[in-house]
């Protein structure tokens, strides 16, 4: 991934995390194959990838090995998902978390 598209997937990031904050947790993969965690960069591991998601309970358990498993949450999951306390925070900060690594990443490279 280039500097300039990982400071265009930290500006999507950010944005999903504003719109999460205004509208609570949707599915917002719907249009994306975004990860809250890595941006677009697949992990070799699901281990890896999603152990440590906030969203991975709500995957379908034959799916949680893919490379974008948060694609199969059912609208029921999501449903569930919107209904948890502290949920829509702690994605949020996912991916704001996830933004700034991306915007250090660009940063250093462009040194």
């Amino acid at each position: 991934m280039t500097s300039s598209e990982k400071r265009e997937m930290a500006q999507r990031l950010r944005g999903q995390a504003e719109e999460i904050r205004q509208h609570g947790l949707t599915n917002f993969f719907e249009h994306t194959y975004a990860c809250i965690h890595y941006g677009q960069v697949p992990k070799e591991r699901a281990e890896d990838r999603c152990n440590n998601c906030p969203l991975r309970p709500f995957v379908l358990p034959q799916f949680r090995d893919e490379v974008f498993p948060c694609q199969h949450i059912t609208p029921e999951g999501w449903e569930m998902a919107a209904g948890y306390i502290g949920l829509a925070e702690d994605v949020v900060a996912s991916l704001l978390r996830s933004a700034a690594q991306l915007e250090a990443e660009a940063a250093a490279a462009n040194s």
